[in-house]
């Protein structure tokens, strides 16, 4: 029988049939015209992450799947932490341009680290093995490879480009898809009108005019629901635009997916932060509410009370007083003052006035000499270290031959974050005048506390000098957030208090949010 040689050549050719029909074969598979292609994709690429366990992804990469054939083309999508959104809208860019290399995405965040790191894991992707099993003719151009900008190999403009909120964006056009994908990186830019003005303005002026006009650009906005005029809020009466959300827990009180994090310890960590007045914080990061929607009211039902006559026996434990500065016209001076016994917060007085400096300083002496707190805090942001030196002149040597430590401070933390992260212990172990007891100016005092949060645009004072005053009594003084990284079991072990250092809110990858 005579032998058949086949060369090397020939070899050559039968991989390369071979290895185009396997290719050929997964982009029938994962074709955006085929069920579940999207889907289906990302299981190739990541199968430890992307399994049938973990149906809520599945959803997630058909509604991009959707915008990809144009079901839709402005989508608001709102998901708990740690759940793989911005990993699989890098998939999703990636599957994309296999079969459309010509395709452009704009994707910009809260910072420019935060836009490079998410735009190298979409870059990875298009440089693994497997994703060249299934697109082998599709590779980034060497020449168009920076950090926040570059292009497929063939392509006629950049394919990928984004930026932080605070960047800028010249000279780029997106006629694909652009996406905003977490805009805020933590509740004090949330909860600060300013920035979120800042944040409109660059969306309108940056983000929006790189939209190429004439092209079918697709929209998404991919974040946590922070407030409700957030860009998600700011969008949902607008019926061009369709909203998805995630939340962490259904209507039984159940992990919508144990294999991404379980009922247990959702419930536990729910459980803790509810008791320690950060329930707010669940409700946005896990269960997509807006933390305006849902910041605890001070109802007058909620709040405790007490007569003069029914002060406990004995020394307090410790007198303090705090003093909120009025750094606007239209604002109040507040001083509540408080009694202490062990946790219990007596506030048996308050300075509570929208007069002038000059008439309230007076006021301010006489009260800290009726009382004689151990400890008055006078917070001297916006003209309030002025207020305190004043003070201090016209007390003269009384307050150190009563032993007054009277000190200002400077504080860091964003107002209504430092209310937020008080709501809980204001309720809990605050005592109040009954009504009938109470002055004029402890009765204002009382009426703006228990109207907080009623109003868009409200007076704050009232519940910012509590929490400040509570801060006075805090062994870690004034409360700041932090980050960490996250483990499931440990959750509500981790949550302890601690200062100066800032929130960061990262992605699957990186970090987890949680209040010091």
């Amino acid at each position: 029988m005579s032998q058949i040689e086949i060369g090397k050549d020939a070899i050559a050719k039968e991989k390369l049939r071979r290895k185009k029909e396997k290719s050929d074969s997964l982009q029938v598979d994962f074709a955006p015209t085929t069920e579940n292609g999207f889907w289906e994709f990302c299981k190739f690429i990541a199968p430890d992450f992307y399994n049938e366990k973990r149906p809520p992804l599945k959803r997630l990469c058909g509604i991009l799947q959707d915008v990809t054939i144009g079901k839709y083309k402005k989508v608001l999508i709102s998901v708990f932490r740690r759940f793989g959104k911005s990993r699989t809208c890098s998939m999703w860019i990636a599957w994309q341009l296999g079969y459309a290399p010509d395709s452009t995405f704009m994707r910009n965040c809260y910072s420019a680290p935060l836009a490079i790191d998410l735009s190298k894991k979409t870059m990875d992707i298009l440089l693994s093995e497997k994703y060249k099993e299934i697109f082998p003719n599709v590779s980034l151009d060497p020449k168009q490879s920076s950090k926040l900008a570059w292009q497929v190999k063939g392509a006629p403009i950049t394919s990928y480009f984004g930026t932080g909120v605070e960047g800028s964006i010249i000279g780029k056009g997106c006629k694909t898809a652009a996406l905003l994908d977490d805009p805020i990186k933590n509740p004090e830019e949330a909860l600060n009108e300013g920035f979120i003005e800042r944040l409109e303005l660059f969306i309108e002026a940056v983000h929006n005019t790189c939209i190429d006009p004439s092209s079918d650009c697709a929209q998404i906005i991919i974040s946590t629901r922070w407030t409700d005029n957030d860009p998600i809020g700011q969008r949902l009466d607008d019926p061009t635009w369709v909203q998805f959300t995630f939340p962490a827990l259904d209507e039984n009180n159940k992990s919508i997916c144990e294999d991404i994090i379980s009922t247990e310890d959702l419930l536990a960590m729910k459980k803790s932060w509810y008791n320690k007045g950060f329930g707010w914080m669940f409700e946005a990061m896990y269960q997509c509410n807006p933390i305006t929607d849902l910041v605890s009211k001070f109802s007058t039902s909620e709040l405790k009370y007490f007569k003069i006559s029914d002060l406990p026996k004995g020394t307090p434990t410790e007198i303090v007083a705090f003093i909120d500065y009025a750094n606007k016209g239209s604002d109040f001076l507040s001083m509540p003052i408080a009694y202490c016994w062990g946790q219990d917060r007596y506030i048996v007085d308050v300075l509570f006035s929208d007069q002038d400096s000059g008439k309230l300083r007076p006021k301010v002496i006489e009260k800290i000499l009726k009382h004689k707190p151990e400890l008055v805090v006078c917070e001297s942001n916006h003209g309030g270290q002025e207020f305190f030196e004043r003070i201090e002149d016209e007390a003269g040597s009384k307050f150190e031959e009563i032993g007054i430590e009277f000190l200002s401070q400077y504080t860091t933390t964003n107002k209504e974050i430092r209310i937020l992260v008080r709501v809980g212990e204001i309720k809990e172990t605050c005592y109040f005048l009954e009504r009938d007891s109470q002055s004029d100016e402890y009765r204002k005092f009382f009426d703006q506390l228990t109207a907080y949060g009623k109003m868009r645009k409200q007076h704050d004072d009232a519940p910012d000098s509590l929490a400040g005053l509570l801060g006075c009594l805090s062994e870690a003084g004034e409360i700041q957030i932090e980050y960490f990284s996250s483990d499931k079991k440990t959750l509500d072990n981790n949550f302890t208090i601690g200062y100066d250092v800032p929130i960061d809110n990262q992605d699957e990858e990186g970090c987890d949010v949680f209040i010091a």
